[in-house]
């Protein structure tokens, strides 16, 4: 997938898959501010186009990173299990 970095590559019964992060990083959530509890996303794949999946200060929800942010990928802490992409 272009644009998008590959944070860990797993094995399941269909095939390897990438769980995906898009570049650009999620608006910053301030004191206070809160938005549904639901859960609306996992990762940054379950968001269309270049949102992300990011918390809004109690659940998470697909949102468009801030403009005139950073484009690259943040360094990642994630280890990669199986074959990288």
């Amino acid at each position: 997938m272009k644009n998008t970095c590959c944070r860990a590559c797993l094995g399941g019964a269909a095939g390897p898959f990438c769980i995906v992060e898009k570049p650009g990083h999620c608006p910053r959530v301030e004191p206070g501010q809160s938005g549904h509890c639901a859960q609306r996303c996992q990762n940054d794949s379950d968001c269309s186009g270049f949102k992300k999946c990011c918390s809004n200060g109690c659940g998470t929800q697909c949102t468009a990173p801030p403009p005139g942010t950073d484009p690259a990928c943040a360094p990642s802490t994630a280890s990669t299990v199986g074959p990288k992409f």
